[in-house]
């Protein structure tokens, strides 16, 4: 086989794992924001504090292993996965016992590469909420209402203008044209 076959073969095969990722996360935000989880559909194209920024937005008020299901798994592992093996499929690789047992194995590392992210994410969602006030927003959806629940210090409302949640340092935790259902504050746990 020639060097510029094997090279096509390779660019192709580099662009189907990321075509597969970015479509595979794709498909994990629309099932999960019928579900109610506001996670934007940019979010396969952001990448380190904005990517942690967005999920930590989007998951506020759930619990552990909510984050641990949605970033580690749904949203790393399983796109992970799914892009290695397109990636896999689209190298002339000789498929043996050897290959379906190598593929399990590197399954199960991304799953446990995705519950250390998922419970990094929300250690840090913990940390972020420490005595703030968690206010539950309702934004318009398609099919209806989706209420999203946002961590911030005050809100700041002026008449005919969206609702702006602000933290303690000036830096906007949110922006809403939508009324506030309910409030409250959380309580930091001694333990």
């Amino acid at each position: 086989m020639s060097t510029e076959v094997a090279a096509m073969r390779m660019f192709t095969a580099v662009f189907g794992f990321a075509a597969v990722f970015v479509l595979c996360n794709l498909a994990c935000i629309s099932i999960l924001r019928t579900f109610g989880v506001a996670i934007p559909f940019s979010f396969p194209f952001h990448f380190g504090e904005r990517r942690e920024r967005d999920l930590i937005t989007s998951l506020q008020g759930r619990s552990k292993s909510t984050y641990i299901f949605v970033s580690g798994f749904l949203l790393f592992a399983c796109p992970m996965f799914l892009g290695l093996i397109a990636y896999d499929r689209l190298l002339p690789i000789q498929y043996s016992s050897g290959y379906y047992v190598g593929t399990a194995v590197v399954l199960m590392a991304l799953v446990m590469v995705g519950v250390s992210l998922g419970n990094r994410i929300w250690e840090k969602a913990q940390r972020a909420m420490d005595g703030k006030r968690t206010f539950i927003v309702r934004l318009k959806n398609m099919g209806g209402w989706l209420e999203q629940p946002i961590q911030a210090d005050e809100v700041v409302a002026v008449q005919n203008e969206p609702l702006v949640f602000l933290n303690a340092d000036g830096s906007i935790a949110g922006l809403f044209a939508i009324d506030i259902v309910e409030s409250w504050r959380e309580e930091k746990s001694k333990g």
